[in-house]
């Protein structure tokens, strides 16, 4: 990346082309201090797809004529994103920004003040239908598994089971195999809870089964385990990989 970007801007500044250049995954590659260098942020043209923006260096989104937000869940994050655009005219607080990026459902997102159409303060957009066919990121995500050592490792009255979970897949599998008793320690210390948010980021889910962790300690038993699965199901609509969607 630290050859190809600054070679792409020099070719455009000779022929123009390409109109536009894409760099996702951008908070891999443009968070250290040399980052505002790789960028030709005078010709413009460019696109940075992250969902790290907090990392980005900040002459890099200074120079961003528009900044569009999808469904965010982070607080670190949605902090950050606020903090950016305190000196813009909308009168919206921090908690207000979370509430609105945290609800936005599929097909949602934001525009963040500094962009000219959005009239100084956070707007709430829907977006035009794809153009073309849509790869399921939802499936990729419950299905590309962590690193060994954030996996989530099964225990029964003190002993592992030698069931671990590093996939979201593999974490529904497990828990619709076993039984609730099973599960007891893991309910109480509010384990699931705390992987979910911990590993995957995901605090509308975590907060989700956390809920259903205090109603197991508050005296319900029944459907425990089914309503864990449901839980996970319903947020990435979980279906057999084998499947055509």
């Amino acid at each position: 990346m630290h050859t190809v970007l600054p070679a792409l801007a020099t070719l455009r500044r000779h022929t123009g082309l390409p109109h536009r250049i894409v760099v996702d995954e951008a908070h891999y590659f443009l968070d250290d201090p040399n980052a505002p260098t790789l960028l030709d942020a005078d010709a413009g043209g460019y696109t940075l797809v992250t969902y790290r923006a907090s990392t980005l260096r900040s002459e890099l989104l200074a120079t961003c004529q528009a900044i569009i937000v999808t469904r965010e869940s982070d607080p670190h994050e949605v902090h950050a994103l606020h903090a950016m655009c305190r000196s813009c005219e909308g009168s919206k607080s921090e908690s207000e920004w979370a509430s609105l990026l945290e609800n936005l459902v599929l097909g949602e997102a934001t525009a963040l003040p500094i962009t000219e159409e959005a009239g100084g303060d956070v707007r709430r957009i829907r977006l035009a239908p794809r153009l073309t066919p849509h790869v399921r990121h939802l499936a990729k995500y419950v299905d590309l598994p962590v690193s060994e050592g954030r996996g989530f490792v099964f225990w029964s009255n003190g002993l592992r089971t030698g069931q671990r979970a590093r996939t979201l897949r593999e974490f529904v599998s497990i828990i619709e195999q076993t039984p609730t008793t099973a599960l007891d320690g893991h309910l109480r210390r509010r384990d699931f809870s705390n992987w979910i948010a911990g590993v995957f980021g995901d605090y509308p889910l975590a907060k989700t089964v956390r809920r259903i962790e205090d109603d197991y300690l508050a005296g319900g038993k029944l459907e425990i385990a089914s309503r864990l699965t449901q839980a996970v199901r319903a947020r990435y609509e979980l279906a057999d990989p084998r499947k055509p969607y």
